[in-house]
Formats: structure tokens, sequence, C-alpha cells
């Protein structure tokens, strides 16, 4: 890959091999060297009231029966090495430019693939050492609480990991009934996405088509979902796992 000239040197140095990339920025690509991340959890979101003359408060958080996050911050912290003031100072305009125009979406982190996550740079902050001739930048970027992961297997084991995946088919055809068993890796009920060329329906009601491929009413639920399909011709699965990192 041909690294940018205002900022490279010609001199070969160890490639980075961890590395954050999002939007048009790529660590790599400009020879940053990730040196720190921060990831804390995400707050809870937190609904309580006290009422006088009652002890203690009424918490109204878990009403869902589950716990609701808020969004977090991941910060991360780069360094360029060895490269004089002017070359510094065009790499900082380039990172903030790079960083802070983008709207929300992913941001890939070598750390947590194949999770990725999604948001937005909040902060891009520069410490110029000008005695090491080294750039610091810190980057925090606001996240959704739970980090999210495209495409499920289909019993592909190019890029799959034994300790994060689940190896299972998502392409079936259909000859009139067929029973059918997903697992969902997600820590939330995931919104299924169903491709087909024919009419199909699942669990007696939920029906899809060519050209409605989306019922807002029916999730996977976490864990081993067993499926009835009913119709004729190929079916694929589509969803999203969104797990708390």
């Amino acid at each position: 890959m041909v690294m940018d000239h205002d900022i490279y040197f010609g001199y070969q140095r160890p490639r980075p091999t961890e590395y954050v990339q999002f939007a048009n920025f790529d660590s790599r690509q400009l020879n940053l060297y990730l040196a720190g991340r921060i990831a804390n959890n995400p707050p809870t979101k937190e609904v309580t009231e006290s009422i006088g003359y009652m002890d203690g408060i009424i918490d109204f958080s878990d009403i869902l029966g589950r716990r609701i996050f808020d969004n977090r911050t991941i910060e991360y912290q780069f360094k360029a090495l060895n490269i004089n003031y002017h070359d510094r100072k065009l790499l900082e305009q380039k990172c903030k430019r790079l960083l802070l125009i983008p709207m929300r979406q992913p941001i890939y982190d070598s750390h947590d693939l194949p999770f990725y996550w999604f948001g937005k740079a909040s902060s891009v902050t520069a410490n110029d050492d000008h005695v090491n001739n080294v750039l610091e930048i810190t980057v925090q970027f606001n996240v959704s609480p739970y980090a999210l992961r495209k495409g499920q297997f289909d019993d592909i084991w190019d890029n799959f990991s034994l300790e994060t995946g689940y190896a299972q088919f998502t392409k079936y055809s259909v000859k009139g009934t067929k029973k059918i068993s997903l697992y969902n890796d997600s820590d939330l009920k995931s919104r299924l996405k169903v491709i087909c060329q024919n009419d199909m329906t699942i669990n007696g009601k939920y029906k899809y088509t060519k050209n409605y491929q989306d019922n807002p009413n029916f999730r996977l639920e976490p864990g081993i979902n067993d499926l009835t399909v009913n119709g004729n011709g190929d079916i694929e699965f589509q969803w999203e796992s969104e797990v708390m990192l």
C-alpha cells in the first residue's frame, strides 16, 4: 500500500499491526502506531424515584426486562515516530479532517474483530513532542453501547474464529415444509432479514416475499431458534449480532 508522500519519508519502518479504521481514516496508511486504547463499559440508563416516608428508591430501569445502556466513549492513543515539525503539523491537520467530518458509521478496531463499533469521532487532540520528533494523537469516539457483527456464516471457515463465531448453515432449499434451527450469538434480540424468491411463511404467521424481506414483528431470540418454514424454493437468513464487549 502506498503511503502519503507528505507524511512518509521513504525509509522502511515496521508496519503497524494494530489499527483503527473509520471512514477514510486508516491508522496503518498514516503510519500511526496504536499506543493505547480505553474502552470503558457503557453507563446504565437509570430511571428511579424517591418517595417520602419510604425506604430506598423505586427503580424503573428494568421495566423492559433488561438493562438499558447509554452510548459509551472509546479512546485511542496513536504515535507517529521520527517525523519533523512540518510533517507533524500536516499529519495533525489530516487526522482531524479525516476523523471529525464523517458522520456516524462503522469503526473497525483490530483488537475487537470480527466485531465493530458504530459511532462518530467526538474529539481529536494532538500533543507535539518536538524533543523526540513524535506526534501523539488522541481520538475519542462516541459509540453505541453494543459492538456489532454483520454476516452470519454458511459453514465457511475462512476468517472464522472458534472463540467468537458459530459455524452454521444460513441458506436452505425448502419443499413444502422444513424445520430449521438458527443460533443467534447476540446478547439482544436480532431483526431477521429473509431473502427468498418465492413466498415463504415462518412459524405459521410471519410472511416473506421477494419484495418483503424485513418483518418488523419477528426477532431472533438470543440462543437457539427453532423455525418451521413453509413454501417452495431457496431461503437465506441474515441478521446482525449485538454483543457487550
